[in-house]
């Protein structure tokens, strides 16, 4: 299978997320990439348009680290989902039409939620009076504005993580009423990649508590 690799992170302070995405893509021997820095909300980003008109051209796959790399508009993702465009996710390779849909819906949730928590922090701080702006490294930041900062931090992580929960619920409950048993689902979701709240996979009766109490433990 001929494989075009698509990597992408949503500024220059991410080279790191890049070279991650480049080892995990490399292994697939793609023949050609299309790397940038866009936001994934951003749907006319060059490399990516370039990458799928590549793709229609030469019949070929294109293959990219995880779903919110390639899009965090969920409208977007099945657009591409569904322009005839082959697609292989490297965090998920057996993913179908259903569950690509459900994260797509997580990716732009994900995104969103960032964007509130980073707006309502700065509002507040520009509230108190502190002064907002760009700090070089030279610059010792503020310590109530460092302080203020690494707590929303936190608390951003907190709140995709309960995200990430609420998702795998609903993931799996659907997949219950489809048919599918406890163990069907745990191997479907540690195919998928998919962690409990431990990081750790998931045994059929990790997904037995998943779907009874809403909690994994």
């Amino acid at each position: 299978m001929r494989y075009i690799a698509y990597g992408r992170t949503s500024t220059n302070k991410q080279d790191n997320g890049i070279e991650v995405q480049r080892q995990a893509l490399q292994t697939y021997n793609p023949e050609k990439w299309f790397i940038e820095q866009e936001s994934g909300k951003n749907k006319e980003r060059p490399q990516l348009l370039a990458a799928l008109e590549y793709c229609k051209e030469h019949d070929c796959t294109l293959l990219f680290y995880k779903i919110d790399r390639l899009a965090r508009d969920a409208e977007y993702a099945l657009k591409i989902k569904n322009s005839g465009v082959k697609l292989r996710c490297h965090t998920m390779p057996e993913i179908n039409t259903m569950v690509f849909g459900i994260f797509a819906v997580i990716a732009q949730d994900e995104a969103e939620t960032i964007s509130k928590r980073t707006k309502e922090a700065l509002n507040i701080l520009k509230q108190n009076g502190k002064k907002l702006g760009y700090y070089s490294h030279k610059q010792e930041l503020p310590r109530e504005h460092f302080n203020y900062m690494q707590e929303r931090s936190v608390e951003v992580r907190r709140e995709r993580s309960k995200a990430r929960l609420s998702n795998a619920v609903r993931l799996a409950r659907r997949f219950k009423d489809s048919g599918m048993s406890y163990a069907a689902i745990a191997e479907e979701f540690n195919a998928l990649g998919m962690k409990s709240s431990r990081g750790k996979g998931f045994l059929p009766m990790t997904v037995q508590r998943l779907i009874r109490f809403g909690a994994v433990n």
